[in-house]
């Protein structure tokens, strides 16, 4: 049996950079055993399961006679061990007191715990506005769906927002990652007040890092324009006899087909030209942004990940020359917020009460002679601060 003398000089000797052998040997312990006693609680604070008992039941005899035909005749299981009690204290005068009440209650709960009514298992759920939704496969066949009293036996996929139960539901070709973007696609372009709006940024061929497949937010002007765009977008696939799909581009020819990069390049420059702004190329967008995201002191952290670079490293390298701009703007809000008596009183005169341009006045008036150069002394400024605060 191990004593909580051995476990105390084992970890004296691991602490000391002994090894795990030689620990065990000096307190006559096995390797395996030292291992097991190396951190927890000491042998005397481990406390065994008891299951048995100390004292003997003083509800034996009256138990299966009295006790249980009360317990099966509670069908609703809300007889208390308190109503009991006293029911026998009358019932067996001098044989039953209040002090015994904690052991019929434990006989009561481990009665009820195996012939007692059955509990209902839940677990609650909490469903944030437009934060979760749930979707799904159905097939038409397994839940006997008739159309005009004819079968339908397709299969549908099926999409709900937790909190307020919205639905979409569209036709899938099989339980395949196409008709689930397809489901995905169509749920969020019909339902036109999703509070979060984003655009997913992919490319063709796929790209190489993983960064640069994302989702980037919308502004929340762009989401009539982009709507507007879509319901043009079926008008002209009626006029092709040709079905738009809810996984077609945003932007694309007639027939569904991406653009080419030079097709919107050339048509970027007419329209720089005709609004009359100076030439850029349809890339310098993107500069402009992460610029103009800077310059608003957004964190660069949140820059890097909505321009898809692989690092924060790469995004402030990239925009280095914004940097300098936004420590200036950084000196000039910590100078705004020093009171301006203290910067006078730093430059060596202590008028907390005149204005400071007229103290700049005075200092160079031609009456007064130059101010000699004075030795800054930091108990004495520390001081009138104090005074000043």
């Amino acid at each position: 049996m191990v004593t909580d003398q051995q476990v105390r000089r084992l970890r004296q000797k691991i602490m000391e950079r002994k090894k795990q052998a030689a620990a065990a040997a000096a307190v006559g312990m096995s390797v395996r055993t030292a291992r097991s006693w190396q951190r927890g609680p000491l042998p005397s604070e481990k406390g065994r399961d008891r299951y048995w008992r100390t004292r003997p039941d003083p509800f034996a005899e009256v138990w299966a006679e009295e006790i249980e035909p009360l317990l099966q005749r509670d069908l609703d299981g809300v007889m208390r061990a308190t109503t009991i009690l006293e029911w026998l204290e009358e019932r067996y005068t001098g044989r039953f007191n209040q002090g015994q009440i904690r052991s019929l209650q434990r006989r009561l709960r481990a009665w009820r715990a195996i012939h007692g009514l059955d509990r209902e298992v839940f677990f609650p759920q909490e469903h944030p506005p437009g934060r979760e939704a749930q979707f799904d496969f159905t097939h038409g066949q397994e839940l006997r769906v008739t159309i005009a009293g004819e079968s339908f036996p397709h299969l549908f996929f099926e999409f709900v927002l937790s909190y307020s139960g919205w639905r979409f539901v569209d036709l899938a070709m099989g339980e395949t990652l196409e008709s689930l973007v397809k489901g995905l696609q169509g749920s969020l372009w019909e339902h036109a007040e999703s509070p979060r709006w984003c655009v997913a940024i992919i490319s063709l061929p796929p790209p190489k890092t993983s960064t640069s497949r994302r989702e980037v937010p919308l502004l929340p002007i762009m989401i009539p324009l982009l709507l507007r765009h879509r319901e043009q977008q079926k008008e002209d696939s009626l006029l092709l006899d040709r079905s738009l799909r809810d996984n077609d581009f945003v932007f694309a020819h007639s027939d569904g087909s991406p653009l080419d990069p030079s097709t919107v390049s050339h048509t970027f420059t007419k329209v720089i030209s005709s609004a009359g702004l100076p030439h850029m190329r349809f890339h310098d967008m993107r500069h402009s942004f992460a610029t103009s995201m800077f310059r608003l002191d957004v964190h660069p952290k949140k820059v890097q990940e909505m321009l898809g670079h692989s690092s924060i490293a790469v995004t402030l390298d990239t925009y280095s020359h914004v940097v300098p701009g936004l420590r200036e703007k950084a000196v000039e809000r910590l100078e705004s917020a020093i009171d301006k008596q203290v910067l006078l009183l730093l430059m060596g005169d202590a008028t907390p009460e005149g204005d400071v341009r007229d103290s700049l006045e005075k200092e160079a008036g031609p009456e007064r002679e130059p101010r000699r150069t004075r030795t800054f002394n930091l108990l004495i400024k520390s001081q009138l601060l104090c005074q000043l605060s």
